[in-house]
This record gives C-alpha cells, structure tokens and sequence, in this order.
C-alpha cells in the first residue's frame, strides 16, 4: 500500500515469495519513495527467503539514506530476528 511517498509492505498480504521478491524489486528502483515500512503484523513465522529479501530492502535503504522501518511483528518473529541480530541492525525495540 502506498501512502504519500512512504511505501509499506504488508508481508501477510504476499502469498507467494516469488510476488514479494517482485515487489522489493519494483520497490528499490522507484525514484518516489522516500521511506519503506515492512509491516509483519499478520506473520506468526518468517521464511528465511522474506528474511533476505528485508534485509535487501535495508541494504538499498541504507545505501540510499532512504528511512527504514519494521514493525509490528509478533514475539516469535521478534525472537528470529533478535537470534540473527537483524532487529539490532534495523533499529526494532520490543
């Protein structure tokens, strides 16, 4: 969903990884956006495969000084993230 020039992902909205991978994508390329929101709330287990695919929306975010977000997430998939030091890397507080 788009809002303004912030983009917010909406993981439980891809059922298919193969369609998230597109739009991390189309996301990184779009000169509009000024900030991404990866939005977790309706995800109860992370695949590795969106795990990687946030973490390329991050790199490109912070080579591109473009503001970065995660959040809602519940505490199974805090507790994955916390294991592989990601939420120490995006900046996510319980």
């Amino acid at each position: 969903m788009k809002k303004g020039k912030e983009y917010t992902l909406a993981v439980a909205g891809f059922t298919e990884i193969s369609f998230f991978e597109k739009e991390v994508s189309r996301v990184i390329v779009d000169p509009k956006v000024t900030g991404i929101v990866v939005d977790l709330d309706k995800v109860s287990f992370i695949l590795s495969a969106v795990i990687a695919q946030i973490v390329k929306l991050f790199k490109h975010c912070s080579k591109t000084s473009i503001p970065f977000r995660v959040i809602n997430m519940s505490d199974e998939v805090y507790e994955t993230l916390d294991m592989l030091k990601l939420t120490q890397m995006f900046g996510v507080k319980k």
